[in-house]
């Protein structure tokens, strides 16, 4: 490495302010089991402290905070493909993205002062700080090939703060593992070997003390080239064996910990399988099953019915489905009685009147056959609108779209969404039902208003939603259609929806879509799709056209998913709650049979449509 021994501080264009320096110089006397936000924080305070400073200085200031203001990003932004990144990012109005703090706005002069720190300086933190800057980002700043002197300097330094007496166990971790990360880099085999052994020493102390026992064995499946012998990997499978007999003994209170012992199982799980121990791996979920339906019966209901799905999958992990089934019936059972837990949350908006009357004055207007497009027209669902809502809420609101939920309906699971990244079509559905809760109002005003101004009568209603004769003859629908006008929902549902399946599935024949499948049990025999079926194929919305996607969506959050109102599988099948039988499911029911009369092969008609972003 060419660097003299003691290197100047007195860097071109930067000056280090006297104020800087002396907190510097504290951390440097110090020998307690400090960390490098701790010298953020006082760098920080005498940063602001500055009264004018001339330009050098505020280099000179900015370089100190800009090295112990930058993280090292396994887990955060990679914007400069280094390993130390911002501490953070945000987005200016022209749509370009800034980042907190911004190492390009540094050049070869900080990384020279960086070199004289980490050879001056002797405190561990700040020479493995100074060091790892040097080797990490020379080539950004100074367009150099890196030198493997400062990736050593900075490996001694982090397995010298790794083995300080004091330092928090998971801050000892991290920088035994950066360590570890650089001697495989710089091909150091000794240094390599001992950062190695470091980690399993705090492994086994954690191990022992009930610490983070999973750090190592997690690390060490990130780095192929640790050099972890045999002998070592079976040392840590005895350990998670250790862990794991502790925490799933139902019997111990104080150690019993259902979530170690499935993460103990899990990473042992891996381990067997590459080692091809089959008959291994069904004890081991047999051992989570047995820990969490133990942890589900010292539960309250709404508990219970999350932990016992645990135990469900994991007995039918093992190939055990009587267990799977029992446990299914407690976690049916708890689901249940968790509803008596739950509480309604209600929010009110107030709609002036004067803003309900100017839509509605614009719905109903002109012709029957005008109404009767607008209220089909406004009021279906359109899939943009929905994920630019989710896109708002994911940049607004990032923790609560990444919580996954549970939809309960009675004792039955009905669905369970992921986060937002993980299950965006279960989020899409989701909001597409609460557009249809949030809509409901002004469907129930639209649809009164247009009774009366027009008199609707049944015939009206038919007329219009069979001008495709996708209704065959009307008589069916002429029937539910009156059922719905003298207020008998359960009549008119159980009419009109099998009504609404027949019908889109006529308009898909005609469309030159297939419509039947094979039938399981009877070779040579066909079966008709079913709703749902239709709707999940990928090209139901192109054959749809221009309103394809839309249309799809309303139908599928209608009637065909659980994360909306399904209400052709829950009529279909029975279970269509009592309170689900109602005037707002009927319009919405009503509403389909007007969207189906804007229908004109291949694609909805053109509609005198009205802006309801209002409502």
């Amino acid at each position: 490495m060419n660097v003299e021994p003691e290197m100047s501080l007195a860097t071109s264009g930067l000056v280090v302010p006297a104020s800087i320096d002396a907190v510097i110089a504290d951390f440097e006397s110090r020998r307690d089991a400090y960390t490098a936000m701790d010298v953020r924080s006082a760098l920080t305070v005498a940063r602001q402290a500055l009264e004018t400073p001339t330009e050098a200085e505020h280099k000179g200031a900015w370089a100190e905070h800009l090295a112990f203001s930058l993280v090292g990003n396994d887990h955060h932004e990679k914007p400069w493909g280094t390993w130390f990144g911002p501490i953070g990012s945000g987005t200016r109005a022209d749509g370009s993205i800034v980042y907190f703090p911004d190492v390009t706005e540094a050049d070869a002069a900080i990384l020279d002062h960086w070199k004289a720190r980490a050879m001056n300086c002797t405190a561990a933190v700040l020479v493995a700080r100074y060091s790892d800057l040097v080797w990490d980002l020379g080539k950004l700043l100074a367009n150099k090939n890196r030198d493997v002197a400062w990736g050593r300097k900075a490996i001694d330094a982090y397995l010298e703060m790794s083995g300080q007496s004091g330092r928090d166990v998971y801050d000892a971790f991290a920088k035994a593992e950066r360590a570890l990360m650089l001697a495989i880099q710089i091909a150091d085999a000794e240094r390599r070997d001992a950062t190695r052994h470091i980690l399993l020493s705090l492994h086994k102390a954690a191990v022992i003390s009930g610490g983070p026992w999973w750090r190592a064995p997690d690390y060490f499946q990130t780095q192929s080239k640790s050099g972890l012998t045999a002998d070592e990997n079976l040392q840590i499978i005895g350990d998670l064996e250790a862990v794991l007999a502790r925490t799933s003994d139902a019997s111990a209170s104080d150690t019993f910990n259902p979530h170690d012992a499935e993460r103990a199982a899990n990473m042992l799980i891996s381990y067997c399988k590459r080692m091809g121990e089959q008959t291994r791996v069904k004890a081991l979920h047999v051992t989570v099953a047995r820990t969490f339906e133990h942890f589900g019966s010292m539960a309250d209901a709404m508990l219970a019915s999350l932990v016992l799905q645990t135990s469900m999958d994991a007995y039918r992990q093992a190939g055990m489905i009587d267990d799977a089934n029992r446990i299914l019936h407690l976690v049916e059972a708890a689901n249940l009685a968790s509803t008596e837990q739950m509480t309604a949350h209600e929010h009110s908006i107030e709609i002036p009147k004067k803003d309900a009357e100017a839509f509605l004055g614009q719905i109903v207007a002109g012709t029957k056959e005008q109404t009767f497009s607008r209220l089909a027209g406004n009021f279906m669902l359109r899939r943009a609108e929905i994920e630019a809502v989710l896109a708002t809420a994911a940049k607004n609101f990032p923790l609560s779209t990444n919580i996954p939920q549970t939809m309960l309906q009675g004792e039955r699971i009905v669905a369970q969404v992921g986060s937002l990244d993980d299950d965006p079509v279960g989020h899409l559905m989701m909001q597409a039902n609460r557009h249809l809760g949030l809509h409901a109002p002004w469907v129930h005003w639209a649809v009164d208003r247009a009774c009366q101004h027009h008199v609707l009568t049944s015939d009206d209603i038919v007329q219009f939603a069979n001008r495709a004769g996708l209704f065959g003859d009307g008589l069916l629908l002429d029937k539910g259609v009156k059922a719905w006008l003298s207020d008998d929902h359960s009549k008119a549902l159980h009419i009109l929806v099998p009504q609404v399946e027949a019908a889109f599935r006529l308009m898909m024949s005609k469309l030159g879509r297939p419509t039947t499948k094979p039938h399981p049990q009877m070779k040579k025999a066909r079966m008709v799709s079913t709703l749902g079926e239709l709707l999940f194929q990928e090209e139901t919305a192109e054959a749809l056209g221009s309103y394809g996607a839309d249309m799809v969506l309303h139908l599928h959050t209608l009637y065909a998913d659980p994360r909306g109102h399904n209400l052709r599988n829950d009529l279909a099948y029975g279970i269509l709650p009592v309170a689900s039988i109602n005037s707002t499911t009927c319009l919405w029911v009503i509403q389909t049979l007007l969207l189906f009369g804007l229908w004109v092969e291949r694609t909805l008609a053109k509609t005198d449509q009205t802006d309801n972003s209002g409502n």
